[in-house]
């Protein structure tokens, strides 16, 4: 059905469809057309830098600086990049013979050559400075982003060629212009978790004092090292710990005295996965997850250890002590039945916190993802202890003096959450939910929760009997 400009709007504003959503339209396609243009003219004008660069560096110098920028980078940097982010340190940040840099060069050599509107951007580029900048907020048409050192905001393009993809509170190090009322990111930029631009900041920090330089000094100098730092997990060795695993191992005289034995255990569950085969879960410590964006109740059940039957062996493996020996204790009734032939205890792995094994019961017609949440509880990160911060927890910190630990660990927190789920289900309509941790805590609110003010989500203990 074709709309006269003349006819009234369907959107029902009782506005002629030129003088409404026409209108609306119109603009959407003028602005199209403006970022278009505006792509454009930036891509010819970096190829035009590129070109007068190539004529102006021999090769040997050339491929000096590239191996200069592999070492300060460390090797950090995705082979696939690399090259570009070399390019890029070219263009803005290195100082070449007379401490001109590239984009400098560029100007004063070439700029005869140049439309006026290459010579507008090409100086609004000379005056750019990186700057650190972490998304804080969102609108409808536009990202917010805060520079975390001067705490200004810029409304940034959410169009998909200036930013790929959403993370809450993604950060950077990056340059950004004005087009229209818009922000737009030049050149290139890595998007990583608050933690690790964080970790950069106190790195500049160090080298300001040690070098005695400005900031904006330190950024230019220092780039490839904190494209390096960028990279670099801000979790150390000694913030992780041991995780480990612990088994019995059985071997038995009537196997199915023990089948008969486990089956009736009211926390065990198993199954009989092949002929002479079976496996069981030990669970417990029941409750219901009750989240009011999610379409019914999940039932969760830590998982205390696994057993494993088959034919004549049976074995235990769990990551708690405490449970491994009471599974001994347990299995000591059925001494007549089975033999216990070995008992270790070995580390599998270290991580920043202790995993979580946890078994799940939930409708079929919930979306995976809210599996996931309800799995990884972030209201026990609350009482949690955190090695990062010499283990003492969300609670502690915001008690003293160091809150803001307990902030950026959140923010950190809801940066991997929403990227672990988004790389798992792909298409996620409803996000975790930090509110409410957040409101225990006596936090703002976080923009980036689905439901805002109103998302609510608790745990409640069940008997499972």
């Amino acid at each position: 059905m074709t709309i006269g400009r003349n006819d009234s709007c369907p959107c029902g504003s009782g506005k002629k469809y030129k003088q409404c959503c026409l209108l609306t339209k119109e603009e959407q396609q003028q602005l199209e057309q403006r970022r278009e243009n505006f792509y454009e003219a930036k891509q010819d004008l970096v190829e035009k830098i590129g070109d007068y660069l190539v004529q102006q560096i021999p090769i040997k110098q050339y491929d000096e600086l590239n191996e200069q920028f592999k070492q300060r980078t460390q090797g950090r940097i995705d082979s696939e990049i690399e090259e570009s982010y070399f390019t890029f340190w070219l263009y803005f940040f290195h100082e070449f013979e007379h401490g001109k840099r590239g984009i400098e060069l560029f100007h004063e050599g070439y700029q005869h050559k140049l439309t006026d509107e290459e010579i507008i951007m090409t100086e609004r580029w000379l005056q750019m400075k990186p700057q650190f900048l972490q998304m804080v907020d969102r609108t409808k048409g536009a990202l917010i982003y805060e520079d975390l050192r001067t705490k200004e905001t810029f409304p940034v393009s959410p169009d998909e060629e200036n930013i790929s993809h959403y993370y809450p509170w993604m950060s950077t190090l990056a340059m950004i212009e004005k087009m229209d009322e818009l922000y737009y990111f030049n050149g290139l930029r890595i998007t990583v978790p608050p933690f690790n631009v964080q970790n950069t900041i106190e790195y500049v920090e160090q080298l300001v004092v040690e070098q005695n330089q400005s900031e904006d000094k330190i950024i230019q100098s220092y780039f490839p090292e904190l494209i390096a730092k960028l990279f670099e997990s801000p979790t150390k060795e000694e913030h992780l710990i041991d995780v480990k695993e612990h088994s019995l191992t059985y071997s038995l005289l009537e196997p199915k005295k023990v089948i008969e034995f486990l089956k009736s255990e009211s926390d065990i569950r198993g199954e009989e996965i092949d002929k002479n085969k079976y496996e069981f879960v030990w669970a417990g410590n029941w409750r219901i997850c009750k989240d009011n964006a999610c379409p019914s109740d999940i039932q969760l059940g830590d998982v205390y250890g696994n057993l494993f039957l088959q034919d004549d062996t049976l074995v235990f493996v769990g990551i708690e002590k405490d449970k491994q020996q009471e599974m001994k204790q347990r299995l000591q009734q059925l001494d007549e039945f089975l033999t216990l032939e070995k008992e270790d205890e070995k580390v599998i792995d270290r991580f920043p916190s202790k995993p979580n094994n946890v078994l799940v019961m939930v409708d079929e017609y919930v979306p995976e993802y809210f599996t996931f949440y309800a799995q990884n509880n972030i209201m026990k990160e609350i009482d949690e202890p955190i090695p990062l911060f010499n283990h003492r927890t969300l609670r502690e910190l915001m008690e003293t003096s160091e809150h803001k630990k307990a902030i950026e660990w959140l923010k950190n927190l809801e940066f991997n959450v929403y990227r672990q789920v988004t790389h798992q289900f792909e298409e996620v309509e409803v996000t975790a939910d930090f509110n409410t941790i957040r409101r225990e805590l006596g936090l703002e609110l976080s923009p980036f929760v689905t439901g805002g003010k109103d998302r609510q989500t608790t745990y409640q203990q069940v008997s499972m009997d």
